[in-house]
């Protein structure tokens, strides 16, 4: 709709901000992801047959809690964060698909997307550097960009005969971006904080620092 809408009123070219949040940790739940990491590292450090003990004692709760898929990755040694979607728990897949539909997609698994994509972040820069922040930055610069924006603003955009351009992805910018140092990315438990000092001569604190909105499609209203 925005776009038919820039196309109707003469507009050829959009600019967007998609990548401000991957690169400088915008999402709240990243940041809740970052406050719950130290709990996951300490149950990733009891041996295995505990962990498996305890996951089994999560079945109580309800499938979609959190702590639940937290005990799974523990229990089955995977990552902890896989990109913070609200989608299909890795834990729930088990009870959904069979044995024989993981045993296809072994070499294209979730788990596999996530090491090859660590293996590239523990190459950016010395190990000891790295925190979880910009652990979840790579990541989504990395797979969520591409795969879920990128492509969807370009074939709207061209469908209504606009370009889209993102200016938080020019390679000066993503180099840079990626250099700064994660106690910046989040300060005070403001997500995106320097990028919002940046702008803060030039935007009223009413919008800098207001609640996240995300850009979603309004399912709720329209089904009403």
């Amino acid at each position: 709709f925005l776009s038919h809408l820039a196309n109707q009123n003469g507009v050829k070219v959009i600019l967007t901000g998609d990548g401000a949040d991957e690169l400088y940790c915008g999402y709240n739940r990243w940041m809740m992801y970052s406050k719950n990491k130290k709990y996951f590292d300490y149950l990733n450090s009891y041996p295995n047959f505990i962990k498996s003990g305890a996951f089994c004692t999560s079945n109580l709760l309800a499938k979609n809690h959190p702590l639940n898929e937290m005990l799974f990755r523990a229990k089955n040694n995977l990552e902890y964060f896989w990109g913070g979607s609200g989608g299909i728990k890795e834990s729930n897949k088990r009870t959904i698909l069979n044995k024989k539909y993981f045993d296809n997609i072994e070499e294209n698994s979730s788990d596999k997307i996530i090491k090859k994509i660590r293996e590239n972040f523990l190459k950016f820069k010395s190990a000891k550097d790295l925190t979880f922040i910009d652990w979840m930055c790579f990541f989504g610069l990395n797979h969520i960009v591409p795969n879920y924006y990128l492509y969807r603003a370009d074939k709207i955009g061209m469908a209504n005969s606009i370009e889209i351009r993102t200016p938080f992805l020019d390679h000066n910018f993503v180099s840079m971006s990626m250099n700064v140092p994660s106690k910046f990315k989040v300060k005070n438990s403001i997500p995106k904080y320097i990028l919002k000092k940046t702008f803060e001569k030039d935007l009223p604190k009413e919008i800098l620092f207001r609640q996240k909105q995300g850009f979603c499609v309004p399912l709720f209203d329209w089904s009403n």
